[in-house]
């Protein structure tokens, strides 16, 4: 178990101590064992995790602020990111040709560079404020992955979250 993990779970168990050992043990567990929901699209892992981050946070009742971000703005603008970048990932793909490959590389590469910061730093800081509000770990759907979306020089957070949701 990673060291940040292992953090969350001592909280957790700290910050419930008026509930029962068994309660707070088979909320961890549920939390550990869960299993993260497939991606809608593999190039763009931080925004299909908002997506099924968002739905997981819903359903769990953890945090009214943070669905409602969630349902008003990010879904629908990483919804409309994902089926225009398979779209035109699809028509590129039916025709090989080299033009066509080099195309794709543009399109998945130009997609990450934009979007991606935008739903890594929505996992980071909106969803990871969630921790602060509740005992509950949050949904292995809501981990970041730190392999793509980290910001250009200069860019702020707020900066392209707002390009992504035309906030």
């Amino acid at each position: 178990m990673n060291t940040h993990l292992k953090s969350l779970v001592s909280l957790a168990l700290l910050a419930g101590s008026t509930l029962a050992c068994d309660e707070i043990k088979d909320r961890v567990e549920d939390s550990l064992n869960g299993e993260a929901a497939p991606l809608k699209e593999a190039d763009l892992p931080n925004c299909s995790k908002v997506i099924n981050c968002c739905a997981n946070i819903e359903s769990r009742g953890l945090s009214d602020s943070v669905t409602a971000a969630c349902n008003d703005q990010l879904v629908p603008a990483v919804n409309g990111v994902i089926d225009t970048y398979q779209s035109a990932k699809a028509e590129l793909q039916d025709v090989e040709s080299v033009d066509n490959e080099e195309a794709l590389a543009e399109l998945t590469s130009n997609t990450q560079e934009t979007a991606e910061p935008a739903c890594r730093c929505f996992l980071e800081e909106t969803v990871g404020t969630i921790n602060t509000e509740t005992i509950d770990l949050l949904p292995v759907d809501c981990e970041v992955d730190t392999s793509t979306g980290a910001l250009s020089d200069g860019q702020m957070c707020s900066e392209v979250v707002d390009s992504l949701t035309g906030g």
